[in-house]
């Protein structure tokens, strides 16, 4: 398991394809004041020796502020709503693509993804804690 820094923003803009397959802009914002958006880029690698079933959803990974509070993702596939108005071109995140759900990883193959927390505005982030197979913690410094 690999993370990079996560990044804070009040709310995060992406291009996705709709039900119908149609390519729209989403948006994804905190549910009211006081919290923002802490985006954490995932990649999973297998290197075992066979295939890997994974759940990626709320109870795959923590993420721990420095005050010790302990936050699990959102699921972006039901939150996400399409924008009205203008988009906010500064928090748009290119090449969006959420990690959630449930994949078999095959042997030397790896998923790249986002997940995406809620925390109090201004929190520093500490810990990433992937549970989903092996335990990975990482710090952030």
């Amino acid at each position: 398991v690999r993370s990079e820094q996560p990044k804070i923003q009040p709310a995060i803009y992406y291009q996705g394809e709709n039900t119908d397959g149609e390519i729209v802009e989403w948006v994804i914002v905190p549910p009211g004041t006081g919290t923002e958006l802490a985006m954490v880029e995932i990649t999973v690698t297998n290197a075992t020796s066979g295939a890997v079933n994974l759940t990626i959803d709320e109870s795959a990974v923590e993420l721990t502020t420095a005050d010790n509070a302990v936050y699990r993702p959102i699921n972006v596939l039901t939150r996400a709503g399409q924008p009205v108005g203008e988009i906010d071109r500064r928090l748009q995140v290119i090449g969006f693509v959420p990690m959630w759900g449930s994949l078999v990883l095959e042997k030397g193959t790896e998923v790249r993804g986002k997940m995406v927390f809620e925390i109090p505005t201004g929190s520093k982030i500490k810990t990433l804690r992937w549970l989903a197979s092996d335990i990975a913690t990482i710090r952030y410094e």
